[in-house]
C-alpha cells in the first residue's frame, strides 16, 4: 500500500516543486465527483485496498514495479507524468 506521505515526496522530486497533502471533505467529494466517489474514498480511508497479486499475475505474468518507479518512468516519457501521446494513447 502507498500513502500520500509516500507519494508527496516522490511527486515534489519529480516537479521540482514542494507539495502537500490536503484532504478534502467528503462532502465536497459528493458534491463535485458524486455520491460513488465519496463512498470509495471513506471504504478507503477506513479499511485501505489491498490485493492478493498472486493469482492476478499467475493470469497476467507482468513485472511489477514500485510507484516511485511508475511515476519516474511516465514523467520521462511525457514531462507532466500523464499518458504519452502516440503508442499508448492509441493501445
Amino acid at each position: 500500500m502507498v500513502t500520500y506521505g509516500q507519494l508527496l515526496p516522490v511527486l515534489s522530486a519529480l516537479t521540482g516543486r514542494p507539495l502537500e497533502y490536503r484532504q478534502i471533505p467528503l462532502e465536497e467529494v459528493a458534491g463535485r465527483f458524486g455520491n460513488d466517489i465519496a463512498a470509495m474514498i471513506r471504504l478507503f480511508n477506513a479499511r485501505g485496498f489491498t490485493v492478493d497479486m498472486a493469482p492476478v499475475l499467475r493470469r497476467f505474468p507482468v513485472r511489477l514495479i514500485s510507484v516511485r518507479e511508475f511515476l519516474a518512468n511516465r514523467w520521462r516519457q511525457t514531462g507532466t507524468g500523464g499518458t504519452p501521446t502516440g503508442r499508448e494513447a492509441r493501445a
